[in-house]
């Protein structure tokens, strides 16, 4: 295993997971500003929910280096930390300030946040070169998530462009890519050694996901990225479909 490509992969791991609190809460706190809603409660309302979100993170690391931590069943132990903060996102829609906030939101920045996901392939990628990364949690055998990440760069314009809302395929690329999403998280749950539920007995295995610098992944990278898909397919059910058409003579 390659160390230094090891590190690198962690520091990238961290800087994601900052980056994506970051633009949570200014996405909130524009969103807020929109609502007309007075200066200290926009920050009231981001630093709440970024806030939550930072202390669940470091809660996880601190499980992922705890002795007892080891010893647990590691597929049920990373499912569940995929399945908290998703709920976690879940629940922020039974809030009404949450979806006014999701209404206002251009529909293009939502679609075009899953970028990551070819950052996050790559990241994958480099691993499998330093040796950590089990090869079918890679675009060359199992992952499809960069085809998310650069539709959804394209996505962003093509359903959006000149005030256009397209919904059917709005709809079908959220479902293409929440399937994708949630296919690398089994994937990558049956690759973990030392389970009774493990497919995939590769060289390396997926060990390197209980690493303590890379929990994030699944305890909040995962988990937001399936959030924005079902955060678009809402906003897309409750916008009106619209199409422009040109007609040259």
């Amino acid at each position: 295993m390659s160390q230094s490509l090891f590190l690198i992969g962690q520091l990238i791991t961290l800087l994601l997971t900052a980056g994506l609190l970051g633009s949570l809460y200014t996405a909130l706190r524009i969103g807020m500003s929109r609502l007309k809603q007075p200066p200290a409660q926009r920050k009231k309302a981001g630093r709440l929910v970024v806030l939550s979100l930072s202390i669940w993170i470091l809660i996880s690391i601190g499980l992922a280096s705890s002795a007892r931590y080891g010893t647990a069943e590691p597929v049920l132990t990373m499912l569940s930390l995929f399945l908290l903060p998703s709920v976690f996102f879940l629940l922020l829609l039974g809030f009404r300030f949450f979806r006014q906030v999701l209404l206002i939101t251009p529909p293009q920045w939502i679609v075009k946040a899953q970028g990551i996901r070819i950052v996050l392939s790559l990241l994958l990628w480099m691993g499998y070169a330093g040796r950590y990364v089990p090869p079918q949690l890679t675009f060359l055998w199992f992952n499809y998530d960069i085809v998310v990440g650069i539709s959804a760069l394209m996505g962003s314009y093509v359903f959006f462009a000149r005030g256009q809302f397209r919904r059917p395929e709005t709809l079908l690329w959220n479902t293409f890519g929440l399937f994708s999403l949630l296919y690398l998280v089994a994937i990558a749950l049956v690759s973990l050694p030392q389970s009774p539920y493990q497919l995939f007995a590769t060289t390396p295995d997926g060990a390197f996901l209980t690493h303590p610098l890379f929990v994030p992944l699944m305890s909040f990278i995962f988990p937001f990225c399936m959030a924005m898909h079902v955060y678009s397919i809402w906003q897309a059910l409750r916008r009106p479909s619209r199409r422009t058409f040109s007609l040259n003579k």
